[in-house]
């Protein structure tokens, strides 16, 4: 799980950079909101390592994308987002290129209902060198105890 540990902290920026505004409206009781964000195309975004398939982690470079958010009046909150680009393995500690050429999606998002948290990803690319797709999910209830917690990944 702790190669996971980056993307889960961009999602957590991300809703909290661009949602807690609705969620400040959701729990206060405000009618149902919801709004559409385009990520950027060029943005850098590293989605995690690529292990075991690859060494390195699998940076996309965004060529279209959105994040979408949605509060009730119950505080609930959904922020779900996709992208799809240009991929490269790049290694996170020098920032060296170990492969270009490749393209990836990725779909990840986070829910928060009755006070139970859950957190998703999916990716997947193509390289020269073959395929790698990812997906993960962590859950905690209600009571703040993790129920689930489980990445999977293959390769070809």
């Amino acid at each position: 799980m702790q190669f996971r540990s980056r993307l889960i902290a961009a999602i957590g920026t991300l809703v909290l950079g661009l949602g807690i505004g609705l969620v400040s409206a959701g729990a206060a009781g405000a009618a149902t909101q919801q709004q559409m964000i385009r990520i950027p195309t060029g943005a850098q975004i590293d989605v995690g390592a690529a292990f075991p398939c690859a060494p390195g982690d699998i940076v996309i470079t965004v060529a279209s994308g959105h994040d979408h958010f949605f509060t009730n009046p119950n505080g609930d909150f959904w922020e779900n987002a996709t992208i799809q680009g240009t991929a490269a393995l790049v290694d996170p500690v020098t920032g060296t290129v170990l492969e270009t050429g490749g393209h990836a999606e990725a779909w990840f998002g986070t829910e928060s209902n009755n006070g139970a948290q859950v957190f998703h990803f999916n990716d997947k690319a193509q390289f020269p060198s073959g395929r790698i797709q990812q997906n993960g999910q962590f859950t905690v209830n209600a009571n703040g105890i993790p129920v689930v917690s489980r990445v999977t990944a293959s390769c070809g």
